[in-house]
């Protein structure tokens, strides 16, 4: 079972105390390509000179860098914003796919084509770990719509803190994941969104990172003020 990040979000409480509206943090992925072609340069050279019998160990531990790399380049969106509604109505209106389409922005083109149970049952009326969605957007009306996946991967509900994750397992980027954490604050909540992604086309995708945080950025900015305005 993969674990939400409420340790993460308990160990975090002081300063998110402290956060007025919100809180914006982008981690671009540039470093772990750098660091990851340095170190498959001095694998390759010093292999150079090794013995023939050594070339299927060789061919094997490139593999693993490989994965590896695919695995750790990952660019990091991450807002907070502070809610005045307690905890309790926050996580209730997040556990819906109705509350998702209330805070996804028009100009998304947003369309929710079916919802499914773990169980596979239709319309479920809470986003339970193993719940799917299938869903379609179309910004700014442009271009073909574009399908996605999505699956809620963990749900945990503990003594003052929340957190579900929401995956892509079909849709046209190499790697989403979607972290919603939530903490109470006396009568209000902190909501924190934090995105793992990866675009597609390899190297080149990567290197667009920053700029598709620049597209996140206005529509979790959007979401985030229409959660203030349909919560408190």
């Amino acid at each position: 079972m993969v674990l939400c990040l409420v340790s993460r979000l308990e160990q975090h409480a002081t300063a998110l105390t402290l956060v007025p509206q919100a809180v914006v943090t982008v981690t671009p992925p540039h470093h772990v390509w750098v660091s990851a072609r340095r170190r498959h340069r001095r694998f390759s050279g010093s292999d150079a000179a090794r013995n023939t019998r050594h070339r299927s160990r060789r061919g094997a531990e490139r593999r693993r860098l490989d994965r590896r790399v695919q695995l750790t380049c990952m660019a990091t969106y991450e807002r907070s914003v502070r809610v005045a509604a307690p905890l309790a109505a926050v996580w209730e209106f997040h556990s819906t796919a109705e509350g998702l389409e209330a805070l996804t922005p028009d100009w998304m083109g947003l369309r929710v084509d079916s919802v499914r149970g773990p169980d596979g049952d239709p319309d479920p009326g809470v986003l339970e770990r193993g719940a799917t969605l299938r869903l379609s957007v179309q910004p700014f009306g442009l271009g073909p719509r574009q399908r996605w996946t999505a699956e809620i991967t963990a749900r945990e509900h503990a003594d003052g803190a929340a957190c579900f994750r929401d995956v892509m397992v079909e849709g046209p980027l190499a790697f989403w994941e979607h972290t919603h954490l939530f903490f109470a604050d006396g009568e209000e909540t902190i909501v924190t969104d934090v995105v793992r992604y990866e675009l597609p086309l390899g190297r080149a995708g990567e290197a667009l990172g920053p700029l598709a945080a620049v597209g996140l950025g206005p529509m979790f900015r959007l979401r985030h003020r229409r959660l203030r305005e349909l919560l408190g």
